[in-house]
């Protein structure tokens, strides 16, 4: 986990939260040795097809059309260009050398685009949430589409708090563990950026839901911690009952967490800890705080 921001795709659009998602990564870039960052803007077919009064052509054979192309270059140069120079900009102003930044657009279905692009090596994803996510990429389309096809890297769904350049994006972080190996990979995620955001982090709180095996699971997520030369004071300990999603938002809500970080699947398909119905009653009922599955 200690390269988990070594390739990062930034996907981009005109949104409020897009902002929030640019000063996210250029705080985080200042920290690892990035070495690159891909910001990715997805131009939905639907959009410029219906801004060409002119395209007479079945809709197969509209991105042929020369107005097609007219039309697409019309809106990049004046919708898209602006947006992803300007993040551009604020990426280096964090220190990030130029050439290490790179500007992509493609065709498409937002939520198959994005996909199709991260399988492309990268090690984390670093996407927008929130009320103006409905246009583009649905809560449920990103946990579908995007968290359970790109199962080898970081995903960052970034909240709603604003991000001070100036500190740490994660201050207080919340990590809810099961004893399974993806969630001990969350455990070693934070870990990582322990180690990157030195004395930046302010409180970690390792979370259990269950009546049972908390002293176990707990002593295995510390276990972690020992492995990757972590000793620290501001690492604790919580336990609680009851359903995993409303326990996990309740925590996140009563410790002010800046950041959710969670294993993709948990111990058995009965009991799916992690991915589908927790990860998404946890994206929907935690706009503010960042989500990170990994």
């Amino acid at each position: 986990m200690r390269e988990i921001f070594k390739k990062v795709l930034v996907s981009l659009d005109k949104s409020k939260a897009s902002e929030k998602v640019v000063s996210y990564v250029a705080c985080l870039a200042s920290l690892f040795e990035v070495e690159k960052i891909v910001l990715l803007h997805v131009i939905k077919l639907s959009y410029l097809a219906r801004h060409a009064e002119h395209v007479t052509a079945e809709l197969e054979k509209v991105e042929e059309s020369e107005a097609f192309k007219r039309i697409k270059e019309m809106y990049y140069k004046q919708n898209i260009e602006p947006l992803l120079n300007k993040a551009k900009q604020e990426i280096i102003s964090m220190g990030v050398p130029e050439d290490r930044i790179e500007i992509k657009i493609r065709d498409g279905l937002p939520e198959e685009e994005i996909v199709e692009e991260a399988k492309l090596g990268y090690t984390a994803l670093v996407i927008k949430r929130g009320a103006d996510l409905s246009k583009d990429i649905k809560i449920a389309e990103v946990t579908n589409s995007v968290i359970h096809n790109l199962q080898e890297i970081a995903i960052f769904v970034v909240g709603e708090e604003k991000v001070d350049g100036k500190a740490c994006p994660m201050p207080r972080i919340l990590v809810p563990v099961d004893g399974s190996p993806h969630s001990l990979r969350a455990v070693r995620c934070v870990a990582s950026l322990l180690q990157a955001f030195k004395n930046r982090i302010l409180k970690i709180s390792l979370l259990y839901v269950g009546t049972t095996g908390s002293e176990r699971i707990l002593k295995k997520a510390r276990k972690v911690f020992a492995e990757e030369g972590i000793e620290s004071d501001i690492i604790e300990e919580k336990i609680r009952e009851g359903s995993p999603g409303e326990e996990i938002v309740k925590e996140a809500r009563e410790g002010d967490y800046s950041t959710v970080i969670m294993g993709r699947r948990g111990l058995s398909k009965l009991q799916e800890f992690f991915v589908g119905s927790v990860t998404k009653y946890v994206l929907e009922n935690l706009p503010e705080a960042t989500v990170v599955v990994v």
